[in-house]
């Protein structure tokens, strides 16, 4: 597995890769650094995010999909999830001209967020970020246990080592979303601690308009509420590894 890690990471990245995964061996941040596709980085935070997403079997990698938005002029994609931004950046390394939309509970994601994209020289005209805590209903409250607000764990589901306590009014995804110009999703990415089926629930009229989704499930509970939701609104399930699925609407005779 470490080999594995290493591998991708060094393939991705290059000589950077190798800096990172000792910074991610020893769980220390790195010193500033310019690198391929993810611009400054600078927290373990980042590290732990990119071997995560990219290392060993790649999870979050998909041919068919990165290729369709590499070439499709303006692809839009909504990420629910967005913690340090190393997936809206990787978005944005597929096609610049991308639309991405990132929702994320924490305030500070966002703000991280929108200073990362600007490292690697992407019109904030082109990135709107959402903060919402998304349910399956419109107004429930939460009160979630805050450690590191960019830790990336917390969640309506999942609480860190608490510092503070703060309280979500949760959104739905089609509240957010319907009065937005959007025609067509080609991606729908989430990745909420726990929370995805019950985002599903609340997103009935934006999955309509929606292509592919990649969901990060945290139980089999969430797994099979989400999996449920999509068969009933013409997805198929493309693969599936661990905890990691990627999901096609049936209709479709391509990819996306």
């Amino acid at each position: 597995m470490l080999r594995s890690n290493i591998v991708q990471i060094v393939s991705l990245l290059g000589i950077p890769g190798i800096y990172l995964y000792i910074c991610r061996r020893l769980k220390i941040s790195p010193m500033r650094i310019k690198i391929p596709i993810f611009g400054y980085v600078k927290t373990f935070h980042e590290v732990r995010n990119i071997f995560d997403n990219f290392g060993g079997s790649g999870e979050l990698r998909d041919k068919s999909v990165e290729r369709f938005i590499s070439k499709k002029a303006e692809p839009c994609v909504i990420d629910c999830g967005v913690n340090v931004g190393i997936t809206v950046r990787w978005w944005f390394h597929l096609n610049r001209g991308a639309k991405v939309y990132g929702v994320d509970m924490m305030k500070e994601a966002q703000e991280f967020t929108v200073k990362a994209i600007g490292s690697i020289g992407v019109s904030e005209d082109n990135y709107t970020p959402i903060v919402a805590a998304l349910w399956s209903e419109d107004g429930k409250q939460f009160k979630v246990g805050i450690g590191d607000p960019l830790y990336g764990d917390h969640g309506l589901y999942r609480k860190g080592k608490e510092i503070s306590e703060r309280t979500f009014i949760t959104n739905r995804l089609d509240t957010i979303f319907d009065h937005k110009n959007i025609i067509c999703v080609d991606l729908l990415k989430i990745d909420i601690e726990g929370a995805g089926g019950e985002a599903l629930k609340g997103a009935g009229n934006l999955l309509k308009k929606t292509g592919n989704i990649f969901l990060e499930t945290h139980s089999i509970e969430e797994s099979n509420l989400a999996g449920d939701i999509l068969k009933e609104n013409d997805f198929i399930l493309r693969r599936s590894s661990a905890r990691h699925q990627w999901w096609a609407r049936a209709s479709q005779r391509e990819i996306i």
